[in-house]
């Protein structure tokens, strides 16, 4: 599985790992996550991107659906 997903600007890439940590029991780990993924929606591709994850197979289910 790739663990890095290009979606936004050149450059710019949502990691996997990232996802990963918003679903995490460690507090500090899953707000960290999610600031990180605030700070992305002023990118007007966001949206798209999000729903290109969340539609894709190779990306788990825990990741896409938010088990």
């Amino acid at each position: 599985m790739r663990r890095y997903v290009r979606i936004l600007r050149p450059g710019t890439v949502i990691s996997m790992r990232l996802l990963a940590d918003t679903q995490s029991p460690v507090s500090d780990t899953r707000k960290s996550a999610e600031l990180q993924l605030l700070r992305l929606y002023p990118n007007e591709t966001f949206p798209l991107s999000l729903a290109a994850i969340a539609s894709h197979d190779s990306v788990p289910t825990k990741w896409r659906c938010g088990e």
